[in-house]
């Protein structure tokens, strides 16, 4: 009979002890639940935030891009146009990367045939008066860029199509201007490249040229290593290390 009082004790003390347990695994699960739920709203109300601020900077600098496009409207010298034109631009191709990151779900992925082709249509309509009749050829196989790569290719596009459409055509003809990106093992290569007419003295032009100075602290910037062909057309190759992409 003392025997299995003892056993009944014990049982007992068990039920309790695995109840207590029980009990307490369940309090420490709706504690979990509970902080998951408030990470899920707090990252929600972060991305909302980040989606807020590219919206905010894209906005910004529409409304400075608008006040020097009226400015310009106030000055005769052709010179001074182009110049004025030329920084709206670049302007314009930043502004372009936080418009598609306030769209996007992915606040460091850029759709870069997308921004591409969108940066070329701005910049043919901007700089193009003349209406040279000039194609533009886009054979981009990379799906994304982050901000850091995309802001820098969109200035050095940027640069590139301004001084082909303004100095590289000069006879009527059948003109193009092709951007080729593509991931080639560990590097991204680029190459631009138009038929036009070439630069006679690059090295003269490339060191006394604000838009060329820029493009190779753009270089420096994404460590990019490059060549140029000037001789009967315009072409730049430069490639910069995949891995630092991180999309």
């Amino acid at each position: 009979f003392a025997t299995g009082m003892l056993i009944m004790f014990m049982i007992h003390n068990y039920n309790i002890e695995i109840t207590r347990v029980i009990t307490h695994l369940e309090a420490t699960t709706a504690k979990l639940e509970l902080r998951d739920k408030q990470h899920v709203e707090h990252l929600k109300e972060k991305n909302i935030m980040i989606q807020e601020i590219h919206h905010r900077v894209k906005n910004n600098l529409a409304v400075v891009s608008g006040l020097l496009e009226l400015q310009m409207k106030a000055i005769n010298d052709d010179k001074l146009t182009l110049a004025m034109q030329k920084s709206i631009n670049r302007i314009l191709s930043i502004a372009k990367v936080h418009q598609m990151l306030y769209q996007s779900e992915d606040f460091n992925k850029i759709p870069f045939k997308e921004y591409v082709n969108e940066l070329a249509g701005v910049i043919l309509n901007t700089m193009n008066s003349e209406d040279k009749g000039i194609q533009f050829d886009s054979q981009v196989d990379i799906q994304y860029l982050n901000i850091n790569h995309s802001v820098p290719l969109g200035i050095i596009f940027n640069e590139l199509m301004t001084n082909s459409i303004k100095y590289g055509f000069e006879n009527e003809g059948n003109h193009t201007i092709t951007i080729v990106v593509k991931q080639e093992g560990n590097l991204v290569r680029v190459t631009y490249r138009d038929n036009g007419v070439g630069i006679s003295d690059f090295e003269h032009s490339s060191t006394s040229s604000l838009g060329f100075s820029l493009i190779e602290s753009l270089f420096a910037q994404i460590d990019a290593t490059h060549s140029y062909e000037t001789t009967e057309y315009f072409k730049l190759e430069f490639s910069f290390p995949a891995e630092t992409l991180n999309v």
